[in-house]
């Protein structure tokens, strides 16, 4: 993959449980039962924290689907600032470098939405499909889950609306300016 792209390594046993996935998804196929994506099936990334490269905070939800950034809690303490990226497509290999990915909050079992009013940010119950209020699909694309900007198009391809922080705490979205404020790390 080109170094825009976000790299993906795949252990030993992370191969072996691929392999057992594609081999019950055609037993399940031959039976006529659907399966989730192999992706989402094999755990994709798994769930961590996103941590703002500029603050050094933390991405943070509550269940009234207001997002907001605040100090990092200890690991395993608050599961409202655990995400998990979950897979809707990926690029091929020769086109742009990106993975269109829902994220969804461990606690609220929502997913981060850009708003097309007003531009803002939220969650929402729905993590698979865009309607012509919000989206909860954002392309990741970075040079590792270390370094991770999302966005949207809103409709048009000239503009990048990043999922943006500043220093207040505030995540909303903005036109990309390649600012340290729409840089993301995946990572404790």
């Amino acid at each position: 993959m080109s170094g825009s792209a976000i790299n993906w390594v795949m252990s030993r046993p992370a191969h072996h449980r691929v392999r057992r996935v594609i081999a019950a998804a055609a037993v399940a196929l031959a039976a006529g039962v659907t399966l989730p994506a192999p992706a989402q099936a094999a755990g994709y990334v798994g769930e961590s924290i996103l941590r703002s490269r500029l603050t050094k905070q933390c991405l943070d939800s509550n269940f009234a689907g207001q997002v907001y950034t605040l100090p990092c809690s200890a690991r395993g303490t608050n599961d409202h600032q655990i995400w998990e990226p979950l897979l809707q497509l990926r690029s091929g290999p020769g086109g742009p470098a990106y993975d269109i990915v829902a994220l969804k909050n461990k606690a609220t079992k929502m997913c981060l939405a850009f708003v097309y009013s007003g531009s803002r940010i939220k969650t929402t119950s729905e993590c698979s499909n865009a309607n012509s209020a919000l989206d909860p699909e954002w392309y990741a694309q970075g040079t590792g889950w270390r370094d991770v900007v999302f966005y949207q198009w809103h409709g048009n391809p000239s503009k990048k609306w990043t999922l943006f922080t500043d220093v207040s705490g505030a995540v909303y979205s903005q036109i990309t300016g390649n600012y340290q404020n729409e840089h993301w790390q995946f990572d404790w």
